[in-house]
């Protein structure tokens, strides 16, 4: 299900996985991001956060500070900090992230592969079209300068051309230089979906105990407690 949260999404740190910046949240910055919420049980969020934490699955987390206090630090790891900013359905949404402020890490321009995970996960929730996800993804802290619109939508080309039969590298001049990413040397740290990249995609979580699977869903309105929106 697709959603919006209040705060901001930034690359920092960097993943040897993807050779670039991880995707980070950081819900007291302003903006707005956008996510995908999927509904899983308290024992599946568990699980996907002790994979991201470096943990071992298999054991269920303590939620009561998360749940109360709206963010339960559980050590000093990239994604160890638990975030619940508002509900949706009735239903608490929450993701994880680093204990640090958006502010206070250098900022690290993710791969394109990276990029594109979060890119093509993001268009997948059928809520925004191209324009919109590459003009949010390109003004970033971390992609910002470095990834334009036009650079983030070229690595979407194989998804665009496979959705209208056309390729849109034949009305593109391959000669540009703004049509590449950074180069390497212009990293400096890392990766996730929203996944939010998980990330960036924040979870919504039922009553312990029980168990329900993620499904597709219309665009949802989160509750953050601020009747003032």
């Amino acid at each position: 299900m697709p959603v919006h949260l209040r705060g901001a999404l930034y690359f920092a740190t960097r993943s040897p996985v993807w050779g670039g910046g991880r995707a980070f949240y950081d819900p007291g910055a302003a903006g707005h991001v956008l996510a995908r919420a999927h509904l899983v049980s308290t024992g599946q969020f568990a699980d996907i956060a002790a994979q991201e934490m470096y943990r071992e699955p298999g054991e269920d987390l303590d939620l009561g500070e998360v749940l109360s206090k709206g963010r339960s630090v559980l050590g000093a790891g990239r994604y160890e900090t638990l975030i619940c900013p508002g509900s949706l359905d009735g239903r608490p949404v929450l993701t994880f992230t680093a204990p640090w402020r958006m502010d206070d890490v250098a900022r690290t321009a993710p791969s394109a592969a990276y990029l594109r995970h979060l890119a093509e996960g993001l268009l997948e929730a059928g809520a925004w079209d191209v324009d919109t996800v590459t003009a949010y993804l390109a003004t970033c802290p971390g992609t910002a300068g470095l990834w334009t619109e036009r650079a983030i939508a070229e690595l979407l080309e194989d998804r665009i051309e496979r959705a209208d039969g056309t390729n849109p590298a034949d009305s593109t001049d391959s000669t540009d230089s703004t049509n590449v990413g950074p180069p390497q040397a212009t990293w400096t740290q890392s990766a996730h979906p929203v996944g939010f990249v998980p990330h960036l995609r924040p979870l919504r979580t039922l009553e312990p105990r029980r168990r329900s699977w993620a499904g597709d869903g219309i665009e949802g309105d989160i509750d953050d407690g601020d009747s003032a929106g």
